[in-house]
């Protein structure tokens, strides 16, 4: 059994493959698009949406998961323009279109808010990134190996993303 779990974001993408069975991260990480100057927005958001859109699918069509965990898009209020919400929410369609061609109809696909993920793997819904991460690993194995060969700059992303896939275990009784 595998699930995938998603952080999804259009700078830092974040993803981990969780095995419930035996408790462990098999694999994560993150993919990175960055702004190319002197390009039309346009033409570059297209390119980083057609480069996220290529990762995923050859994710989606590199196993076969019994379920995906998608962590949903949290904006802070009074702080983010809508071009950034415009942004997220392609980047979210882009993830809920790849399911939709690439998942059968049997592959229980969740959304999680950030609060319910904390929740699930802390007991506490306001968490701190830290205590969500400690919780984790007492949780599963595997997760510090996968985020041994990633910068610190990437590794809330995939522990964002194993913390959803724990989610949709815990949510599935196989964990």
């Amino acid at each position: 059994m595998l699930i995938l779990g998603l952080d999804p974001g259009l700078t830092n993408f974040g993803w981990a493959i969780l095995d419930p069975w035996i408790e462990e991260v098999k694999i994560g990480g993150v993919w990175t698009t960055t702004p190319e100057s002197g390009v039309p927005r346009t033409v570059d958001l297209a390119r980083r949406l057609e480069k996220l859109a290529a990762d995923l699918d050859g994710k989606m069509r590199g196993f076969c998961f019994d379920g995906i965990a998608i962590e949903a898009l949290a904006l802070p209020f009074g702080r983010t323009s809508m071009v950034t919400v415009s942004t997220l929410g392609r980047v979210r369609g882009l993830v809920d279109y790849a399911c939709a061609c690439r998942t059968p109809a049997d592959v229980r696909v969740a959304e999680y808010q950030a609060k319910h993920v904390k929740k699930t793997i802390t007991g506490v819904p306001t968490a701190d990134k830290a205590e969500v991460g400690a919780a984790l690993r007492r949780k599963i194995t595997g997760l510090d190996y996968v985020l041994a060969s990633w910068p610190p700059s990437k590794h809330e992303h995939i522990t964002d993303a194993a913390a959803c896939a724990v989610t949709l275990a815990v949510g599935m009784k196989v964990m």
